[in-house]
């Protein structure tokens, strides 16, 4: 199964383009130290990036995606932001093309979840990883979501979404995964966190993602939903953004592990 994005690099831009380091990577920061070379796997258009290569200044850190019009958002953004430490390119998460135990930490955000084959790109992580370097993975878990008022639209976007995800090779709840899996790797001082993403009740970002063509056709293919019955969820969903009391609480789990020395 090819690597696939199901949300959608246009629709899911204005989402990505707020995530900060000092947000997404707060648990992974307080690790960091100047001189380190630091991979960021699936950076995005790199606003993550950029406060990691801040951080870890004068070293360096590359970030890698599959999707090319990120790597030149995020190569864009860094000459924005004066950031001479930090270099992108587009890169299979399964075949990097780094040598081995070449990074002092590795750091992901909402990746893997979306990588067929996630396990195999983990490895890789690891394989470029030096021994006693640091790894950060920040995964999301769907079922622990708190998005509410209830309703018809809600229910029916969790269950097609979740469908066509999986049908992409994508896993929802991979976050609570990630703790077992660097275990079983034999990594240690392994620690797990969780926190919650508040994001704007307002925002339809979500009922415009399920009415493109692309998000369209994979139900469709599916069988598990047509486009009238799309845009139908999707004009749900923005009527239930104008609720006074409506609340979107996003659950991620966070790991920090070492590679044993």
């Amino acid at each position: 199964m090819s690597q696939e994005y199901v949300h959608g690099y246009t629709t899911a831009s204005k989402t990505m383009a707020v995530r900060t380091a000092e947000r997404e990577a707060a648990y992974f920061l307080p690790y960091l130290e100047p001189g380190m070379k630091l991979l960021d796997a699936g950076c995005g258009p790199g606003t993550i990036t950029v406060g990691l290569a801040e951080a870890v200044a004068p070293g360096q850190v590359f970030g890698f995606d599959i999707g090319e019009s990120e790597i030149e958002r995020s190569t864009e953004l860094a000459k924005e932001r004066g950031i001479t430490n930090a270099r992108f390119q587009v890169a299979d998460s399964k075949n990097l093309p780094f040598e081995d135990e070449s990074f002092d930490a590795v750091f992901s955000s909402a990746m893997l979840e979306h990588v067929p084959g996630r396990e195999q790109a983990l490895d890789e992580m690891i394989r470029v990883l030096k021994p006693g370097g640091l790894i950060g993975l920040r995964g999301g878990y769907l079922t622990g979501h708190v998005v509410g008022p209830d309703n018809d639209a809600i229910r029916s976007l969790i269950t097609i979404y979740n469908v066509v995800w999986k049908s992409r090779g994508g896993e929802s709840d991979f976050g609570i995964r990630q703790m077992p899996l660097l275990v079983e790797r034999n990594m240690v001082e392994v620690r797990q966190t969780a926190s919650f993403e508040t994001r704007d009740p307002t925002d339809t970002d979500y009922a415009n993602r399920i009415v493109t063509d692309q998000f369209i056709n994979a139900a469709r293919e599916l069988g598990i939903s047509t486009s009238e019955e799309l845009h139908k969820v999707s004009a749900g969903l923005i009527e239930h953004s104008k609720n006074p009391i409506a609340y979107s609480h996003i659950c991620w789990i966070e790991v920090t592990a070492r590679k044993p020395s």
